[in-house]
C-alpha cells in the first residue's frame, strides 16, 4: 500500500481500489500484523452512513473482490476477526 501514491499492489499486481476502499486496505497495512477494529475502520470509512457496521462489511467484500479479479486470493489475505475487525493474514 502506497499512500503517497494513493495505489494498492499485491505480489506486482496493481489493485484498483476507490478512495474510500483505499482508507480500509490502508487501515489493515497500517495494523498489520494486529486487527483494525471494527469500529476504528467504521470512523475511517463509512463517514455519516445510516449503518457504519454494513457499510465496512460491504466495502471489506468489495475490496475482496478486487483482488480477486485481479488474481489474488484473498480468503487467507484479509481475515475477519468475528464481532471484532479484520487484519491482514501473516
Amino acid at each position: 500500500v502506497d499512500p503517497g501514491r494513493h495505489q494498492v499492489r499485491c505480489s506486482g499486481m496493481p489493485i484498483e481500489v476507490t478512495p474510500r476502499e483505499f482508507t480500509i486496505v490502508l487501515a489493515l497495512a497500517r495494523a498489520h500484523p494486529y486487527m483494525a477494529t471494527l469500529e476504528q475502520l467504521c470512523e475511517d470509512y463509512s463517514g455519516t452512513a445510516a449503518d457504519p457496521t454494513a457499510s465496512v462489511r460491504v466495502a471489506i467484500n468489495k475490496i475482496r473482490a478486487r483482488f480477486t479479479d485481479a488474481g489474488v486470493d484473498v480468503h487467507p489475505m484479509i481475515e475477519t476477526v468475528r464481532g471484532l475487525g479484520y487484519r491482514l493474514a501473516s
